[in-house]
């Protein structure tokens, strides 16, 4: 649910909670959300929050 927010809520508050929320329970598969959020998020709280959520799940595990 937190990534679908993420991704489409027209609301910066919910994309503000979805970010850090994926972030919190290290939600791995919303690391694509979070970078693209990170990077073109049109507001700044929104690039801000998803970029420490980013930090929060560390570098990428290599898939096999």
């Amino acid at each position: 649910e937190f990534v679908g927010i993420l991704k489409q809520s027209n609301n910066p508050f919910q994309r503000r909670n979805a970010a850090y929320w994926i972030g919190e329970l290290r939600v791995e598969f919303g690391r694509s959300a979070l970078m693209d959020a990170a990077e073109k998020d049109p507001d700044a709280e929104v690039r801000k929050i998803a970029a420490a959520a980013l930090a929060k799940l560390g570098k990428a595990k290599p898939e096999e």
